[in-house]
C-alpha cells in the first residue's frame, strides 16, 4: 500500500509508523488528519496525546469514526447476520465487539472521543455526522465492501466459527436484498470530529 501511494504521489512522504509513538518533533505540523483509523488503535488516549504534541499551537486535528451499533445500518446488518447463523446474540453485543477489536477502553462514539480529546488538551471540539451511502451492484460487491473496506467488520465475521461463515455471508446478502440495497444503497454513517490545540 505504501509503495503504491508513493508511486502515485511522488512529492509526498509515506511511511509505516506507530500512532502511539510518532517520530515527529514537538509542534511540527499545521494540521493532522486520521481517516477511520482511531477505531483500531489500542491506546487512543496515547495516540491523541501524540497528535497534540506534534501540532503547532492553533492547529487542528480532524478524524472520522464509524457510527456505533444501533446507529450504523451496515454494522447492524452484519451483526444480525451473525446472530442468525450462530444463534448466539452474545457474540455481537457492543461490549464484546469492542473487546474483540482490542479497544475495551474505547467503545466508540462521539462522547468517548470528545472525552479523550479534552484529556489530551484539545479545545473547540466540533462534530458532524456524515451520511455515507454505498450502492452494491451484486453479491460480490456486498461481501467485498465488508471484507476489503472495513477491518472492523472483516474481523468480526472472521472471529466466528469457520462452519458458519458461509451462512453469515448468505444471511448478509439476503438481508441486503430484503432491504433492497441495490436500489436504495447501504447506509454507512460516520462521524467527523475536529479539535484545536490552544495557542
Amino acid at each position: 500500500m505504501i509503495t503504491q501511494a508513493q508511486a502515485k504521489f511522488s512529492d509526498a512522504l509515506f511511511y509505516t509508523g506507530n500512532a502511539e509513538a510518532l517520530i515527529f518533533p514537538n509542534e511540527f505540523f499545521d494540521a493532522a488528519v486520521c481517516l477511520f483509523g482511531m477505531d483500531y488503535i489500542k491506546k487512543p488516549a496515547t495516540a491523541f496525546s501524540e497528535v497534540f504534541r506534534i501540532l503547532k499551537p492553533g492547529a487542528r486535528y480532524a478524524f472520522t469514526l464509524w457510527e456505533t451499533p444501533g446507529q450504523n445500518p451496515l454494522l447492524d446488518t452484519v451483526t444480525q447476520a451473525i446472530e442468525m447463523a450462530s444463534d448466539n446474540s452474545d457474540a455481537t453485543n457492543p461490549l464484546q465487539v469492542a473487546a474483540l477489536l482490542g479497544k475495551p477502553s474505547y467503545p466508540g462514539g462521539t462522547l468517548a472521543a470528545e472525552e479523550l480529546l479534552l484529556s489530551a488538551g484539545f479545545t473547540n471540539i466540533q462534530t458532524k455526522q456524515l451520511s455515507l451511502t454505498w450502492q452494491p451492484a451484486h453479491r460480490h460487491e456486498i461481501l467485498d465492501l465488508i471484507h476489503k473496506s472495513s477491518v472492523m467488520l472483516d474481523k468480526l465475521i472472521r472471529s466466528q466459527p469457520d462452519a458458519v461463515i458461509e451462512n453469515i455471508h448468505d444471511n448478509i446478502v439476503a438481508l441486503m436484498r430484503k432491504k433492497e440495497a441495490v436500489k436504495t444503497g447501504v447506509s454507512c454513517p460516520a462521524i467527523l470530529l475536529s479539535a484545536e490545540k490552544p495557542d
